[in-house]
């Protein structure tokens, strides 16, 4: 009975752990300078609208991030009225605070205009 009791307990930590641990962080179309707090290992969704996916595409500007991975970046077509959408997924990978930067890169190479350049500030914790 005694090890029924230890494992009915361990059970319950490791969900109230889980409970606690924070959930992944959804951002659509962040604002310039919006402060972005993580924790190892939680995941983060950027989702930028692409109103023109002919015309360009989001990408991350700058060198591989130091406090985030980058799991995937896909780019979902526009469906049943709703605008396509440029879609990266990363997550927490070690503590520390960086600015990622995301630019609207237009495929005939005209540089990003007023509000195509995003930078949010990063910390890691």
């Amino acid at each position: 009975m005694l090890t029924k009791t230890r494992a009915a307990m361990a059970l319950a930590g490791l969900l109230l752990l889980q409970a606690c641990s924070p959930g992944p962080r959804l951002l659509d179309t962040p604002m310039h300078g919006q402060e972005v707090a993580l924790s190892v290992e939680q995941p983060m969704k950027v989702r930028w609208s692409n109103m023109s996916p002919g015309d360009g595409s989001w990408v991350l500007e700058g060198p591989a991030p130091r406090t985030v991975k980058v799991v995937s970046r896909v780019h979902q077509p526009a469906a049943d009225g709703a605008l396509a959408l440029d879609i990266f997924d990363f997550v927490g990978a070690q503590p520390g605070s960086e600015r990622l930067t995301f630019v609207y890169q237009h495929k005939d190479g005209r540089p990003a205009q007023d509000g195509e350049r995003v930078s949010l500030e990063l910390k890691v914790s």
